[in-house]
């Protein structure tokens, strides 16, 4: 049986959205062959996921720190000793200083690649340089979006390569909503800590929406949220993923509102708080982008000209004034939502990585 080796060298589980698609891939991944995770375990990784542990997914725990110090250097060396140890077939990793390490010294390395550091970093030669590095020995690369993989070869050599979208856990029934009344309460879901959210951006618009409650779903400062609104915005605060859907099967209409005003928000991200609106039924109100649009269409959003609170707040509104139209977009965002199951993903990247030679 091939043997995968996944490397995250940092905390599981934690409240990063990066936290949930690791454990989510290695377990939809270990139900169709062995995978190793070696990763700063600090509890159970599936316990907010609602999932459990497959049988063949093997569980090494890398713990980083001496004394209260946290090196990278004693993980590295930690996981040098595993590798020795044991042969794996493949080593699958998306952070670039270690996948660039393990990529020089001759291991089949695939990496999965989340942004381009030469764009987010454009004055650092070395975090430019370990993406040449990985370009150059990398057995293949693992793109979350169509237009991440078109940045990387204007820039760099490229390596065989697949697309391989973020995951969602999908559910098999339709989750039903009450629409017998008004809506009162549209919903957002993640971090508010990137300007490239859009945040700034849907709070004016429910300025422009008096009888609307914002309901939020991750940690959020309450100082960012202006005093004109403060009142309509309920926080929810980080909760687990599984609980996370629970609350989505509340909403009825749900917003992303990334900016464009970043090549992150416009050409690189795979938002994982898509594909949950969509799988819990949720009607979508978006931002025109490409990388949206790489998931979903009209058929399953309604989308606005990004950085437009105007805008925003009259597709939001299309949507409470348009009963038939939530419905459509919800039973269709559901249907789609399920082609990016997690265990869709695991078979894209098994699929990806035999076609390399390796399993």
């Amino acid at each position: 049986m091939p043997k995968i080796l996944y490397v995250y060298p940092e905390p599981l589980p934690s409240q990063k959205a990066r936290s949930v698609q690791v454990a989510a891939t290695c377990a939809a991944l270990a139900r169709k062959t062995e995978v190793t995770i070696a990763a700063d375990i600090q509890g159970n990784m599936f316990s907010g996921l609602g999932i459990s542990r497959p049988e063949q997914l093997i569980i090494k725990s890398i713990n980083r720190n001496i004394g209260p110090i946290i090196s990278n250097m004693v993980f590295n060396q930690r996981l040098d000793r595993l590798i020795r140890t044991v042969r794996f077939d493949i080593i699958i990793s998306r952070h670039p200083k270690l996948a660039a390490r393990l990529c020089g010294k001759g291991l089949a390395v695939i990496f999965e690649v989340h942004e381009i550091l030469k764009d987010k970093h454009p004055g650092r030669k070395d975090l430019s340089q370990l993406e040449e590095e990985i370009a150059k020995n990398a057995m293949g690369l693992i793109f979350i979006s169509e237009g991440l993989q078109r940045r990387w070869e204007e820039l760099y050599e490229t390596p065989p390569c697949a697309i391989v979208p973020s995951g969602t856990f999908c559910n098999n029934d339709f989750p039903e909503k009450d629409r017998s009344g008004p809506v009162r309460q549209i919903y957002y879901a993640g971090t508010t800590y990137y300007k490239w959210k859009g945040i700034e951006t849907l709070f004016s618009a429910l300025n422009m929406l008096h009888d609307l409650e914002l309901v939020m779903i991750g940690e959020t400062d309450r100082d960012i949220i202006p005093e004109s609104v403060r009142q309509r915005v309920r926080l929810l605060g980080h909760l687990p993923n599984k609980s996370v859907r629970t609350e989505l099967q509340k909403a009825r209409i749900a917003i992303l509102p990334n900016s464009a005003q970043s090549i992150t928000s416009r050409l690189y991200t795979s938002p994982l708080k898509l594909l949950e609106y969509m799988s819990s039924g949720v009607s979508v109100v978006a931002s025109d982008l490409p990388s949206i649009r790489e998931i979903a269409s009209e058929k399953e959003c309604v989308f606005f000209t990004p950085d437009s609170p105007e805008d925003l707040a009259k597709a939001i509104l299309t949507l409470i004034n348009d009963p038939g139209l939530e419905a459509t977009l919800s039973t269709a965002g559901w249907r789609k939502a399920k082609e990016y199951s997690w265990n869709t993903r695991a078979e894209k990247i098994l699929s990806f990585a035999a076609s390399l030679g390796v399993l």
